[in-house]
């Protein structure tokens, strides 16, 4: 689990969470939370759902998308 959790959203099924250390949360209930793999150690800022795929801004200008919340690229 983020020892903290930044921002928080929701998809049309899911909720997200992202913060601290490259961590992203997802939650189908905002109860029970996985903690997906972003391949990074920098903060993410932010994270919104668009046009249906997720995108995450953070530190150090970094870029991050995911078709499902569950994969994410730079």
């Amino acid at each position: 689990m983020a020892a903290y959790a930044r921002r928080t959203g929701r998809d049309p099924t899911n909720y997200f969470a992202v913060g601290d250390a490259g961590t992203v949360l997802t939650s189908s209930d905002a109860t029970s939370w996985t903690k997906r793999a972003t391949g990074t150690t920098n903060w993410i800022w932010r994270a919104r759902y668009l046009g249906g795929r997720f995108v995450a801004v953070g530190q150090n200008g970094s870029i991050y998308t995911s078709p499902d919340a569950v994969t994410w690229t730079p």
